[in-house]
């Protein structure tokens, strides 16, 4: 939305500043990065933050996994030493 100096706003019942006119056309210009800010990379935060938890959690359960398997194999190829 490209305003000019000659331009009026409200219908006519006020005009616009020509030293207004590159604020307007700034604040127009990041409107849509301020809303994706706002809105969409909120949920996107939410939605990474919950993948990395369950890829932590993960990594954890398949790592005591692997540990627990890997006691049990070494106790049964090691015989039990009784004194």
């Amino acid at each position: 939305m490209m305003l000019e100096a000659k331009d009026a706003t409200l219908l006519g019942y006020t005009t616009l500043r020509s030293r207004k006119v590159p604020e307007v056309d700034l604040v127009a210009s990041r409107r849509t990065p301020v809303l994706l800010l706002t809105s969409c990379l909120l949920w996107g935060f939410l939605g990474l933050g919950l993948l990395l938890l369950a890829l932590a959690l993960l990594l954890e359960a398949r790592e005591r996994r692997a540990a627990r398997s890997a006691a049990a194999a070494a106790s049964r190829t090691e015989p039990q030493v009784t004194a």
